[in-house]
């Protein structure tokens, strides 16, 4: 089977147009939470959120599944999170932030030899993301959630602002248990290959 990108293109066009207004929003947010205005900040990473999960079940309920679509939400989510992990790298630790991008980066590299190498050869790879690329992607929402529901609420004096610490902890908790679904996503596509 030839792969026909065109065809491939206009078939994904409804979900990956959602998962592109998904990933708009991640300057949104970020504009938000700079001026302060952090309720804002929260509605648009709910927007976001929300977005990643529809273009996938649209896809998936009407058969728009691509292998575009395959390989732009899990990268529309790495640019999600790595964007995410550097704004509130003052609340994240590092010890965090290298293996979450280092194994996202090797994920992304990954897709595009396994697209690229399938397509060439004529081996239907697939470079889907699996329930554990899925889960980890939603634990770190999870945490960036959990950072900005924090900020919302100390900001208005709803908590005490001395409460980042526990924040802080539940964050780190949510992203290690993210790179354990991290690292066995990656062992699942190269167990593929």
């Amino acid at each position: 089977m030839i792969y026909n990108f065109k065809r491939d293109f206009k078939k994904g066009l409804l979900p990956n147009s959602i998962t592109t207004f998904g990933l708009l929003m991640v300057p949104l947010i970020f504009l938000a939470s700079h001026k302060n205005y952090w309720p804002f900040a929260l509605f648009f990473f709910t927007i976001a959120w929300l977005a990643d999960f529809f273009d996938g079940w649209l896809a998936r309920k009407r058969k728009l599944n691509t292998q575009i679509g395959a390989f732009y939400d899990p990268l529309a989510d790495k640019i999600f999170t790595i964007s995410f992990l550097i704004w509130f790298w003052d609340y994240i630790e590092i010890a965090f932030i290298v293996p979450i991008i280092a194994i996202g980066t090797a994920l992304t590299i990954l897709r595009v030899y396994k697209w690229y190498y399938g397509t060439k050869k004529r081996v239907d790879y697939s470079i889907m993301a699996s329930v554990s690329g899925k889960a980890k992607t939603n634990l770190e929402k999870s945490a960036f959630a959990l950072l900005l529901l924090w900020k919302t609420f100390s900001n208005y004096g709803l908590i005490p602002a001395d409460t980042i610490q526990s924040t802080e902890i539940g964050v780190s908790c949510l992203l290690s248990i993210s790179i354990f679904f991290a690292l066995f996503s990656l062992h699942h596509q190269i167990k593929e290959i």
